[in-house]
């Protein structure tokens, strides 16, 4: 436990940072697109209503975009994973005024975190606050206090395991013609939410980056 040096102020100050960003991806096959096979007519088909890429091969030709409005170009994007995420970054500082007197000491310190996710659109922050003081009432008495509070705030924490708004998920079940700048400029439908390509359980990553999901607040 810090207390402060006898008689003389000490003043104490220390930053620390932190880089995120993605260990491993998966590896996709960049041949075949959406759609799926037609055991009528042995063919591979291209068909927005199926959220799998089991369509015909790639070969940059325009189609009906992956919602129905449109056109756009039918190709995959490498590293298209990888590209969706940013680097990540944690700063910490710290600062601390102590001091000890013949019969009492103090100490008072101060933090702050900022987290910015590699998750775009997430982040997080938090306040900490000590104050920490003893008093010598006696030779046999003293009396010690400590208080602390910690305020954080989060924004859009990641959503995991099977989760509509997990990325991670999505970015990976994604058929491969539909791209990132595609779901970007793309990523509110006409009523305001996700513009979502067919499938079950599963949400354009970039509404999640764009908008408000999930927040809170603690003290």
């Amino acid at each position: 436990t810090k207390s402060g040096k006898t008689g003389k102020v000490q003043v104490d100050f220390s930053t620390s940072i932190t880089l995120d960003d993605i260990l491993v991806s998966p590896k996709f096959q960049n041949q075949y697109g959406q759609g799926r096979y037609d055991s009528g007519t042995d063919q591979l088909i291209y068909d927005i209503s199926t959220g799998i890429s089991w369509g015909p091969e790639l070969d940059g030709s325009q189609r009906t975009r992956f919602d129905g409005v449109g056109t756009a170009a039918y190709s995959a994007a490498d590293n298209d994973f990888e590209d969706y995420y940013r680097l990540g970054y944690t700063i910490i500082n710290s600062i601390s005024v102590a001091q000890a007197l013949e019969k009492a000491n103090y100490r008072f310190s101060y933090s702050y975190l900022d987290n910015e996710s590699i998750q775009p659109g997430s982040g997080y922050d938090r306040h900490n606050f000590r104050l920490k003081g003893g008093v010598d009432i006696s030779s046999k008495l003293k009396l010690s206090t400590k208080i602390d509070y910690i305020r954080s705030n989060a924004l859009n924490r990641p959503e995991l395991t099977d989760s509509q708004a997990n990325s991670v998920k999505n970015l990976a079940l994604r058929p491969r013609n539909i791209s990132n700048s595609l779901l970007n400029d793309n990523y509110l439908n006409d009523n305001g939410g996700p513009n979502n390509w067919n499938g079950a359980f599963i949400q354009n990553p970039y509404y999640v980056a764009n908008t408000r999901i999930n927040s809170d607040k603690k003290d």
